[in-house]
């Protein structure tokens, strides 16, 4: 069921309305490098997204559940992009 409807997600991404959601890590210029990210998705297919790929903060995240959202983002290109 989630491979089904993530498959059928179809997104333009030059004109379609998209939400953008960004995360940081580091201590910054002063005390090192700060590494950002960014992934995005049609504003449209946000609660089909939210229902099978669960994210917040990738501080509250294990590695394992960012690998599997990297790998979910790698799968399903019309659903969500980096």
């Amino acid at each position: 069921m989630i491979i089904e409807e993530l498959e059928k997600l179809e997104t333009n991404f030059q004109k379609d309305h998209i939400i953008l959601g960004i995360d940081e890590a580091g201590r910054g210029p002063v005390l090192g490098s700060m590494i950002y990210a960014c992934c995005y998705w049609k504003k449209e297919n946000e609660d089909t997204i939210k229902k099978h790929i669960k994210f917040a903060d990738s501080k509250a995240l294990s590695g394992e559940k960012r690998e599997e959202i990297f790998e979910s983002m790698i799968k399903y290109p019309n659903a969500l992009r980096y």
